[in-house]
């Protein structure tokens, strides 16, 4: 699976990867790290699509305050 874009709230955000690819086989694992302006107690939706723009992954979570 290869991840293509990272959305916050609806919203493409910037993101970059750790191992340095976004592509992934099965069971391996790896961060995503997301570039956006985080604010505290507020709610977020966080999807990950692939080059088809198919969601491959979603996480939903308030922001710590």
């Amino acid at each position: 699976m290869t991840i293509a874009t990272v959305k916050v709230n609806g919203q493409p955000a910037n993101f970059t990867f750790s191992p340095q690819t976004g592509t992934f086989t099965s069971g391996a694992t790896g961060v995503v790290k997301i570039k956006y302006a985080w604010t505290a107690g507020n709610p977020y939706k966080i999807d990950l699509f692939d080059g088809s723009g198919q969601v491959v992954g979603s996480y939903q979570a308030t922001a710590p305050s």
